[in-house]
C-alpha cells in the first residue's frame, strides 16, 4: 500500500468534543472490509468493535493510549497507510487528524466535556470538575472561563459569594429556572451574594442574559452596586435583587451605552445616591444607540438620595409596560423614577403608587426632553412631593413634565396625589401636554394642574389640551402662568363628577356600574385606568354630593395674583360669594347665582368690579348660601 505522512493540524479542527459513534467509527466503516468486525480477519490485532478490545492492545503495542495520539497503534497504522489493510483505501488527512484529535482528547478512555451548558454548583469542583452536569465547577467565573461565546452557564441552587467578570463574552447565565419555569423557588435558593463588601458582575461590553437568579448584598463605593457594564446588550429575567447598594449611582445597575431588556423581575429595597436601583444612559462618545424595554416588573421601596428609582436617559426608545413603582423615595426629583433626554417614551398599565420625593417635582414621574411619548392606562396615587415651603420647583405630585417634554396621558387615573404646586400634573417649561380619557380627581392642592414658564429666560409657552377627562373643579382647577396656556379644553366631552371608584381606601380604584366616567369617553370609551369593578354605588355613600356646608382656605395663601376659593354645597342654592377689604368695602363679587350642589371652585385674579388690580393686604371673602354665612381671610402679596 502507498504510506504516507501527514502534517496534524489542530487549530481550528474542530469546536468540540469528537464523537466516536459517529465520527470516528464511520470511517472504519466507509473504508474498511473486514478488518474489525467479529469474526472477520483481523489484521495486526485491530478490533474496533467493543470498548474492551479497542483499549486492550495486541503484541504490538498499545491500539489506544488516550491522550497521545503518537504512541498509539491505531494511530501509527492509518497514518502510514497499512491501515484499513490490503485493497481498502487509504484515509484522506482530515481522517487522520480527526482520528488523531480523538485519541488526544481521551478517546473512549476520558472523554473531555466541552459544553455548550456549562453546571456549577456548591457541590462541584474547579479542580477535578469539567463542567458537565455529573461533575460540575465549583464557581460561576470557573464556568464562564470554560465556555466558549454563546454559551450558557447553568447554577444549581445554593449560595455564590462571588465577584464575576464576564466582561467582553456573549453568554446565557442562569439557574436551573430556565428548566422548570412554574418553579419560582429556584429563583430563591440561587443567590449570588455580594456580602455587602463587592459588586457582583462586571458586563463590560458583554451581550448577557441572567436568568432566574437572585442578586443581594451587591456594594459598590461608585457605580452599580451589583452590576455595572458598559456599550453591550444585557437582558435580565425572572431575577430578584435586594439590599444592593451603590455610592454614586445605580444601587443595582449602572449601565452607560448598554441596550436593557428587563422582564418578570422584582427590585426591593436597594438604595445609591443616584438612582436607587437602575441609571441607564448613553453618554454622546459611545456613539451608539441604545433602547431600553422594561416590563412585568416591581419596584418597591427602594431608597435615593436623588434620580428615583430609575433613571433613564439618552436612549433612542424607552419602553416601561405592566410595571409597579411602589413606596420608592428619592431625596430629590421624580420619587418613583425619571426619564429624559429621550426621543420617544411609552409607559402602560402601570401602578405608580405611593412614592416620595422629598425635595422637587414629580412624586410619581419626573421627565423632561422627551421627544414624544404617551402614557396609558396607568394608575398614579398616592404620590408626595413633601417639601411644603411651596417653592419653584415643588410640583406635580403625580407627573412633572419639567422641561421640554411632549406627552400624550390616555385612559389614566390620577388620584390621591399631592404636593404644594399642581396635585396631579405641572407642565413646565416649554412641555405640551395631551390629557384625554382620563381621571384627575382628589389630588392635594386646589390645583390640580399647573402650567408654568418660569424657569429660563428663553422660555416659550407650554401647552395643556384636554378633553373627554373627569377633572376636579373642572377648568378652575388649572393654574395657567402668564407666557403658557391652555390650547384646548373641550368643555362638552369634561366631567367634574365623583368617578365613583369603588374601594378608594383600599387602592381599587375600578369604577362602580353606576359611575359617570362608563362610556363617556372619547368613542365611547371609558375615561380612566380601569372599567367597572362593582355594583352601583349610592351618591350619599361616597359624598358626591356635599354632606353639609364647607367654605375652605383659599389656595396657595398667600398668593400673587391669583388664589382659588373651594366651597360645598349640600343642596341647590343661591349663592353669593364676594371679596372685601378689612374696612368692610366690598371689592370684588365672584358668585352670584342659583347653583346646583355639589363641589365648587371659583378664583380671584386680585382684581376689583372694576377689573383694576387691588394693592396687597390682608382681605375677607364670604359666602352665604341660603342660611348659611361664613367668613375666611386671605393674604395678597405683591
Amino acid at each position: 500500500m502507498r504510506k504516507y505522512i501527514s502534517l496534524l493540524l489542530f487549530i481550528g479542527l474542530a469546536w468540540g468534543q469528537v464523537d466516536y459513534q459517529t465520527q470516528i467509527q464511520t470511517i472504519f466503516n466507509a473504508n474498511c472490509t473486514s478488518c474489525h468486525i467479529n469474526g472477520g480477519a483481523y489484521q495486526q490485532g485491530l478490533d474496533l468493535s467493543s470498548y474492551d478490545s479497542l483499549m486492550a492492545g495486541s503484541n504490538n503495542g498499545a491500539v489506544i493510549v488516550p491522550g497521545d495520539h503518537a504512541n498509539s497503534l491505531l494511530w501509527q497504522k492509518v497514518n502510514s497507510g497499512t491501515m484499513p489493510p490490503g485493497n481498502n483505501p487509504d484515509l484522506g488527512a482530515g481522517e487522520i487528524n480527526l482520528i488523531a484529535q480523538w485519541i488526544d482528547e481521551g478517546a473512549l478512555e476520558n472523554p473531555v466535556y466541552a459544553g455548550p451548558l456549562w453546571n456549577v454548583s456548591n457541590s462541584g469542583s474547579d479542580s477535578t470538575g469539567d463542567g458537565s452536569a455529573d461533575n460540575p465547577f465549583a464557581t460561576i467565573q470557573y464556568g464562564i472561563g470554560a465556555a466558549s461565546d454563546g454559551d450558557t452557564v447553568v447554577i444549581y441552587e445554593g449560595v455564590y459569594y462571588e465577584e464575576i467578570d464576564a466582561g467582553n463574552r456573549e453568554l446565557t447565565i442562569g439557574s436551573l429556572f430556565m428548566f422548570d419555569n412554574n418553579n419560582e423557588s429556584i429563583i430563591e435558593n440561587t443567590i449570588l451574594d455580594g456580602e455587602n463588601s463587592h459588586r457582583l458582575y462586571n458586563l463590560d461590553n458583554a451581550q448577557v442574559s441572567l436568568i432566574g437568579m437572585t442578586m443581594q448584598n451587591g456594594y459598590a463605593e461608585n457605580w452599580g452596586g451589583a452590576i455595572i457594564g458598559g456599550s453591550g446588550d444585557l437582558t435580565i429575567r425572572n431575577c430578584r435583587f435586594t439590599e444592593n447598594y451603590a455610592g454614586i449611582s445605580g444601587g443595582v445597575m449602572d449601565l452607560n451605552g448598554d441596550n436593557l431588556i428587563i422582564s418578570n423581575s422584582v427590585f426591593y429595597n436597594n438604595s445609591s445616591a443616584r438612582a436607587s436601583v437602575i441609571n441607564v444612559g448613553n453618554s454622546t462618545n459611545t456613539e451608539r444607540t441604545i433602547n431600553v424595554s422594561i416590563k412585568e416588573s416591581v419596584f418597591r421601596a427602594n431608597t435615593g438620595e436623588r434620580r428615583g428609582a430609575i433613571n433613564v436617559w439618552g436612549s433612542d426608545t424607552t419602553l416601561i409596560n405592566n410595571c409597579e413603582f411602589i413606596e420608592n423615595i428619592s431625596g430629590r426629583y421624580g420619587g418613583g423614577f425619571i426619564v429624559h433626554d429621550t426621543k420617544y417614551l411609552e409607559i402602560d398599565s402601570c401602578i405608580i403608587k405611593d412614592n416620595k420625593s422629598l425635595r422637587g417635582g414629580g412624586g410619581g414621574l419626573n421627565i423632561w426632553s422627551i421627544d414624544g411619548g404617551i402614557i396609558s392606562n396607568s394608575i398614579f396615587s398616592g404620590n408626595i412631593v413633601m417639601d411644603t415651603t411651596e417653592t419653584d420647583t415643588f410640583r406635580g405630585g403625580g407627573i412633572h413634565l419639567w422641561a421640554d417634554a411632549t406627552l400624550t396621558i390616555r385612559n389614566c387615573t390620577i388620584t390621591n396625589n399631592s404636593a404644594p404646586l399642581a396635585g396631579a400634573i405641572a407642565i413646565k417649561h416649554n412641555s405640551h401636554c395631551t390629557i384625554v380619557n382620563s381621571i384627575i380627581w382628589g389630588n392635594g392642592s386646589t390645583n390640580q394642574i399647573g402650567i408654568y414658564d418660569d424657569l429660563f429666560d428663553e422660555d416659550t409657552t407650554s401647552t395643556l389640551n384636554i378633553s373627554f377627562s373627569n377633572l376636579q373643579y373642572g377648568i378652575d382647577s388649572i393654574f395657567v402662568d402668564e407666557m403658557s396656556y391652555i390650547d384646548g379644553y373641550d368643555e362638552s366631552s369634561m366631567l367634574n363628577s365623583s368617578p365613583l371608584f369603588c374601594n378608594p381606601d383600599s387602592s381599587d380604584y375600578t369604577l362602580a356600574e353606576n359611575s359617570p366616567c362608563i362610556g363617556t369617553g372619547e368613542n365611547g370609551a371609558n375615561m380612566g385606568a380601569f372599567g367597572i369593578g362593582c355594583e352601583a354605588i349610592l351618591s350619599i355613600d361616597k359624598d358626591v354630593i356635599p354632606l353639609q356646608y364647607v367654605l375652605h382656605q383659599n389656595y396657595p395663601n398667600p398668593f400673587n395674583p391669583i388664589t382659588t376659593l373651594r366651597y360645598d354645597l349640600p343642596e341647590n342654592s343661591y349663592v353669593n360669594v364676594t371679596v372685601y377689604d378689612m374696612l368692610g368695602r366690598e371689592i370684588r363679587t365672584l358668585v352670584n347665582t342659583t347653583q346646583d350642589a355639589g363641589f365648587k371652585s371659583v378664583r380671584w385674579d386680585a382684581t376689583n368690579n372694576q377689573g383694576n388690580p387691588v394693592s396687597a393686604g390682608v382681605y375677607l371673602y364670604k359666602i352665604q348660601a341660603g342660611e348659611f354665612v361664613q367668613t375666611k381671610k386671605m393674604v395678597l402679596l405683591k
